[in-house]
C-alpha cells in the first residue's frame, strides 16, 4: 500500500499549482489517506480529522439518493476566496482546495483522469458526465 500511496502523491502532484492549495484522498472511513498541499490546512489536528470525516458524511448521505437522482460526480463548496471540490471515487473520496476564481471543471477533469486511469479507482459511467460539463462552459 505504501508504494501505492507513493504513486497518488507523485500523480496529484502536478495539481496543486497555483490557485490549487491542497489535494487529498479520503478513505471509507473518513480518514486522510494521501495529501499535497503547498501550505498545511490553517486546522488543528482534531479539526482536521472532523473536516475529513465531515466529507465523508455528507458524500455518504448523498448517495442515498444515487438510485432515483443518478450518482454525485462532485460537489462545490464556497468559503470566503476558497472553494472545496470533493469528487466520490469509489469508496474514496478525492478533496481539493483552490482559489474561489480558480476553474474547477479542470481540476475536476484533471482529478478523473488521474484515478479512472487506476484500476481500483475506475468508475467508468464519469466520462460523459465530465464531457457533458465542459461543452456547456
Amino acid at each position: 500500500m505504501l508504494q501505492l500511496e507513493r504513486n497518488i502523491a507523485t500523480l496529484i502532484r502536478p495539481i496543486v499549482k497555483d490557485g490549487v492549495s491542497c489535494v487529498g484522498l479520503i478513505n471509507k472511513n473518513g480518514r486522510l489517506d494521501e495529501m499535497v498541499c503547498k501550505d498545511d490546512l490553517p486546522l488543528s489536528k482534531d479539526k482536521k480529522e472532523m473536516f475529513y470525516m465531515s466529507i465523508r458524511f455528507l458524500t455518504s448521505m448523498q448517495s442515498d439518493f444515487d438510485a432515483e437522482l443518478q450518482p454525485v460526480y462532485y460537489n462545490i463548496t464556497e468559503r470566503g476566496d476558497l472553494k472545496i471540490v470533493t469528487i466520490p471515487i469509489g469508496d474514496r473520496i478525492v478533496f481539493s482546495l483552490m482559489d474561489k476564481t480558480e476553474n474547477h471543471i479542470q481540476v475536476v477533469e484533471n482529478l478523473h483522469n488521474i484515478f479512472n486511469n487506476l484500476e481500483m479507482f475506475s468508475h467508468p459511467s464519469w466520462l460523459p458526465v465530465i464531457a457533458k460539463s465542459i461543452e456547456c462552459q
